[in-house]
């Protein structure tokens, strides 16, 4: 968080905006998620969820952790306010946590 901004006024300040990255379109199958830690180690800290439906859903779009593909940037493109929001979001943070692909093991009911 930048300094001058309390987690409860980062918390609401991208909820309150209207343009936030949550509510520009996506990669067709990715949903984004903004999520508060509640209890634990990381209580009233926040992490951001990008949930994709599938691998080769992702890999349509980014074959590794730091590139786009051809489609992607046409996405991109055709939809520049999604790297204006997510670049204000980024802005407000301080300490970035390299991210983590995770796959699906198993699920429960």
């Amino acid at each position: 968080m930048q300094d001058s901004l309390s987690l409860h006024d980062f918390g609401s300040r991208v909820a309150r905006d209207p343009d936030n990255v949550f509510a520009q379109p996506h990669f067709p199958g990715w949903h984004y998620s903004l999520l508060k830690g509640d209890r634990g180690l990381r209580a009233g800290r926040y992490a951001l969820l990008i949930e994709v439906e599938d691998i080769a859903t992702r890999d349509r779009y980014m074959p590794t952790s730091r590139s786009y593909t051809i489609e992607a940037n046409q996405f991109l493109a055709a939809y520049p306010e999604l790297a204006v929001a997510y670049q204000r979001l980024v802005s407000l943070v301080v300490n970035i946590s390299p991210g983590t692909d995770y796959e699906v093991v198993t699920e429960g009911m």
